[in-house]
């Protein structure tokens, strides 16, 4: 039995060594975001306006390597099409990234959401939860796009 556990704890701690290398060899998500979105600006653009004038992101086919599009903002007049490329993690350790489409150019967070509470970050904005751990840091990328990355 001793023989097993320890060849249970030699696997274990390859996989974690395994793991961690995989997640630090990465690019990360807004590189790989700002590359994708580079690629397929005009194409995104397209489907931005053509969303915003239905009114609805149904049956739109996206370009290779986005997860979703969605509108948010209802009968505003702030709308955002929010266009997902990724995320990661399980329950309340999850990101999602991607770009927001905010015809009004103003920077808009994950759902469209521009919470009370920010700072400057980088390049960007950090909006937070006073009393959390919620973020999202929203960076400008063009006229009218903005990364985003939330971590709730």
């Amino acid at each position: 039995m001793k023989k097993w556990t320890r060849r249970l704890w030699v696997l274990l701690a390859a996989f974690a060594i395994l793991l961690a290398g995989w997640r630090l060899g990465g690019e990360n998500p807004q590189g790989r975001v700002t590359a994708r979105f580079e690629a397929d600006r005009s194409a995104l653009e397209e489907l931005a306006l053509l969303s915003l004038k239905r009114g609805n992101t149904e049956n739109i086919a996206l370009p290779k390597g986005w997860q979703g599009i969605s509108l948010y903002g209802g009968n505003t007049d702030l709308k955002v099409v929010e266009f997902a490329f990724g995320g990661s993690g399980l329950g309340s350790s999850t990101a999602y990234w991607g770009v927001n489409y905010v015809p009004v150019d103003r920077p808009l967070g994950f759902q469209g959401d521009a919470w009370d509470h920010w700072k400057v970050r980088g390049e960007g904005r950090l909006y937070y939860e006073p009393e959390g751990d919620n973020t999202c840091y929203v960076q400008r990328l063009a006229p009218c796009w903005y990364y985003y990355e939330a971590r709730f």
